[in-house]
């Protein structure tokens, strides 16, 4: 049974994912503001919301 430290974890990966899905639909403005750093920007926020929905999953024994 999943345990509230796996729930902070899995609600914190989806907002993380969230902002990611907010950078992508401005990414436009993002980019000319930003460059290329908007797309590491982009790509840093995807991996740290599937890191901590991957961590959510976890199970501890």
């Amino acid at each position: 049974m999943r345990g509230p430290e796996n729930a902070n974890y899995f609600l914190i990966g989806n907002i993380i994912l969230g902002v990611a899905l907010l950078l992508l639909l401005f990414m436009g403005r993002a980019w000319e503001a930003l460059g290329i750093g908007a797309l590491v920007a982009w790509v840093a926020l995807v991996i740290a919301g599937v890191t901590f929905l991957m961590r959510a999953g976890d199970k501890k024994e």
